[in-house]
């Protein structure tokens, strides 16, 4: 006689279906359940693992990223001898062994609002990106095609979690436009237990949606403080001016910082930038980061913060280079805008940070660009 669980499958979870809430008939929804998770980094890995351990029966994770040496403190799916690997197809290994009765499958690529609904057909989606663009992306995605999805987000030592459904408010009813101060973890620092916690809140409330209970975030943004343990909630309301409510929406476009026009001409990729400091003379280079972050690693250079910027006195000829850079790409885009602002022309910054660089920085290498810009 055919049964909902294998005897292996019975005894893995029966600690689960011994709660109320949950039983047999929310065992076999969570079985038969598929998801997506769209980024698998620091909200992610611990979303993917429970998400996994309990039983949802199809997981598809999206992620164009490889595994860095800086994921490896908060990304627990991770380890040393994966760097440079593929994140979905290191994690789908590891969640096939975690559970071994379940379906994973990895999209090595980039989350677009024009996939396919048959590429992705299914009850669930997960955010656990770190930007804007990709999330105004979803939220397209899932307008489009009628489907709700879990957002999460991280900064510092707080996040937020809410569920839109595709009939109520959206998320561009939430945030309309791109928060101009919003930096991603290169940027603004993390601490991994902190996407940790917020990534069990969302698995948990992905657990309850898929099982059909009650969603503590559905239409509702709920903020949490992981320093003071303090919980905010914002019930959310449609926005008629919105546009996003038609029947048919198109996919949004990239919303780009002010003057970013400006600063794409003056963005030199890591390697670029690396081999202009070492062979050009000339060169004045500028951290844009706090002091504190100088003196714990630098690549060189003198500190100017983004409020000293419009007063600082810089000495220049009409030959004087500007080189700037911070962790993330994010200040220096900033301050290249103040510095041409200011009547400065030859200004550039690296792309992306020293998170972009360092990578692919030797030791040798270091010693040379500190002797020089010392």
């Amino acid at each position: 006689m055919h049964t909902d669980f294998s005897l292996d499958e019975w005894q893995r979870y029966q600690r689960q279906i011994q709660l109320a809430d949950i039983g047999v008939q929310g065992q076999k929804a969570l079985k038969q359940a598929r998801v997506a998770i769209v980024g698998v980094g620091g909200l992610g890995c611990p979303v993917s693992m429970y998400l996994a351990a309990a039983g949802v029966g199809e997981i598809v994770l999206i992620d164009h990223d490889i595994v860095s040496e800086t994921n490896l403190q908060r990304q627990l799916l991770y380890r040393d001898k994966d760097v440079g690997c593929s994140k979905v197809n290191v994690a789908s290994a590891v969640l096939r062994d975690l559970n071994p009765h379940i379906t994973i499958r990895a999209m090595n690529k980039a989350f677009s609002s024009q996939l396919p609904l048959a590429d992705l057909d299914v009850d669930l989606i997960l955010d656990c990106t770190d930007n804007y663009s990709t999330r105004s992306d979803i939220n397209t995605w899932a307008r489009n095609h009628k489907r709700d999805w879990l957002f999460a987000s991280v900064h510092q030592f707080s996040g937020q979690l809410c569920l839109f459904r595709y009939q109520d408010a959206c998320y561009h009813c939430l945030f309309p436009l791109a928060p101009s101060e919003a930096m991603d973890c290169n940027g603004a620092g993390v601490i991994g237990s902190v996407p940790g916690a917020v990534g069990l809140l969302q698995a948990q409330q992905a657990i309850q949606y898929l099982i059909g209970s009650a969603v503590a975030c559905d239409n509702t943004l709920v903020s949490v403080n992981l320093q003071t343990l303090t919980t905010q909630k914002m019930r959310l309301r449609r926005d008629p001016h919105c546009g996003l409510h038609d029947a048919k929406i198109e996919p949004a476009k990239p919303i780009a910082p002010c003057d970013s026009e400006e600063v794409a001409d003056s963005s030199l990729s890591p390697p670029i930038f690396m081999h202009k400091l070492l062979n050009e003379e000339n060169i004045v280079l500028v951290d844009a980061r706090s002091r504190s972050e100088h003196q714990a690693f630098h690549i060189g250079g003198r500190v100017i913060e983004e409020d000293e910027v419009h007063v600082k006195q810089l000495h220049r000829t009409p030959d004087t280079q500007f080189f700037v850079y911070c962790q993330s790409g994010q200040r220096s885009e900033r301050m290249v805008s103040a510095l041409k602002a200011r009547g400065f022309s030859q200004v550039y910054q690296l792309s992306g940070g020293l998170a972009a660089i360092l990578p692919i920085l030797a030791e040798d290498s270091l010693r040379e660009l500190r002797a020089k810009f010392s």
